[in-house]
């Protein structure tokens, strides 16, 4: 059997012992594994964006891993790492997370007071198959001091719109 006959449902089975970045280097071989590794729940499921190392090209890559399970039942887990108030991250990233927040199982935000119009906008979105939010505030300083409250889903009581 070659590689271009092979059943999608054993290369699926295959791509679940692949880490992210292999599988990114998978999604390279043709068009049929890029669909597959895309749909893949490592491509999307856990996702993490930081605006202090981020350019053009991996805002790209991370909208495009956050739009490959779009499907509502796709749980995402999102850390989110908004301190330096990029445009990038305010202009590109931030919307498309807003619109993927319904699906968002556990949010992981760390933020500063410059950044919280960047950050907040997202609060304001329903999330019913949110368990968890956690809010790490960042106050930069001669001393760096931080202020975490973990909101579990009974206490969570976010505007639904």
């Amino acid at each position: 059997m070659s590689l271009s006959t092979m059943p999608a449902e054993l290369l699926q089975s295959v791509f679940d012992h692949f880490e992210l970045p292999f599988l990114v280097s998978c999604a390279h071989v043709c068009h049929s594994w890029r669909q597959l590794a895309r749909s893949h729940p490592t491509y999307w499921k856990d996702l993490y964006v930081s605006d202090e190392s981020l350019t053009p090209s991996s805002a790209a890559f991370f909208v495009d891993r956050l739009n490959a399970g779009c499907r509502p039942e796709s749980p995402l887990f999102l850390a989110i790492r908004c301190v330096i108030a990029s445009p990038i991250m305010a202009d590109l990233v931030m919307p498309e997370i807003r619109l993927h927040v319904h699906r968002a199982r556990e949010i992981t935000i760390l933020f500063t007071p410059a950044t919280t119009r960047i950050v907040f906008p997202m609060l304001h979105i329903a999330a019913p198959y949110l368990r968890c939010l956690r809010a790490h505030v960042f106050f930069p300083s001669s001393r760096p001091t931080a202020r975490c409250t973990t909101v579990a889903p009974d206490s969570l009581r976010l505007p639904y719109t």
